[in-house]
C-alpha cells in the first residue's frame, strides 16, 4: 500500500476520490482490497491484534508513503472492526 499513484504530487493524490482508489488497478488498490477481505475472513479481534504492531511501526516511519499506508490501514480496520474499537 506504499506504492501510490501521484506519489510525487501530493495535491494530485489528495484530489483522488476514495471510491476511485478501490476501482483502480494498481498495487495500492489491490493491497487495500486484500486487507478488507482478510479482515472479513479472520474477524475483528484477530485483525486488530495482528495489525496493531505493524501500524505503530508504519506511522513512525520516516517515509511519508509508509506513514500514509499505516494510517490507511488503521482507517480501513477501524471501519471493518467498529465493535472492537468501541
Amino acid at each position: 500500500m506504499t506504492k501510490l499513484e501521484n506519489e510525487d504530487d501530493l495535491e494530485a493524490w489528495y484530489e483522488v476520490a476514495e471510491e476511485d482508489v478501490f476501482l483502480s488497478n494498481d498495487i495500492a488498490s489491490h493491497g487495500a482490497e486484500s486487507l478488507e477481505r482478510l479482515t472479513a475472513k479472520v474477524g475483528e479481534p484477530m485483525t486488530v491484534q495482528c495489525c496493531t504492531q505493524l501500524i505503530n511501526e508504519m506511522v513512525k516511519a520516516p517515509e511519508w508513503q509508509t506513514r500514509h499506508a499505516g494510517f490507511v490501514c488503521l482507517a480501513m480496520i477501524t471501519e471493518t472492526c467498529e465493535k472492537s474499537f468501541k
